[in-house]
């Protein structure tokens, strides 16, 4: 259906559509009780990567996103984790759509870091939410990569 590519431009090969298109879409899919990682991997991610001022990260992860190859987990206020040199460590609890993540997205300090799910270092405990149809975990991350979304803060995504 081309879901993920929803909010992407169709530059990097998304439908190009805005959020009143995306309510509609969530509304519906909400209203078929369909278990999909909507909400962070097709809405989250692509406004935060878009909002990011570097266009390398555009081509790189929207186009990835897009074609349905990345899948994004999001936290957000993980207050609990430190960034040194490029590394992040800590514990971000309630991470949105975290089952079958290939990255996640990650907020601490009003800056948005993309890390790879199977990254050495990254250990993801799945937890059983009260909607059995959501996917949300307990991410635990050891001195793991971590790319900032160049120019994005919380206050340009929000």
């Amino acid at each position: 259906m081309g879901l993920p590519g929803l909010l992407i431009d169709d530059t990097y090969g998304g439908a190009g559509l805005g959020m009143l298109e995306a309510v509609v879409v969530g509304q519906e899919l909400g209203r078929a009780a369909a278990p999909v990682p909507f909400a962070a991997t097709c809405v989250m991610a692509p406004l935060a990567i878009t909002a990011s001022a570097e266009v390398e990260q555009h081509k790189t992860w929207l186009t990835q996103i897009a074609a349905g190859e990345m899948r994004v987990g999001v936290a957000l206020g993980a207050d609990i984790l430190q960034v040194d040199s490029g590394r992040i460590s800590g514990h971000a609890r309630f991470v949105f759509d975290a089952g079958g993540a290939t990255h996640f997205l990650l907020e601490t300090g009003g800056v948005f870091y993309l890390v790879e799910a199977h990254a050495s270092g990254v250990y993801l405990i799945l937890e059983r939410p009260f909607d059995p149809l959501q996917s949300l975990g307990h991410l635990a991350l050891d001195t793991v990569p971590a790319t900032p979304l160049s120019g994005v803060s919380v206050d340009r995504v929000t």
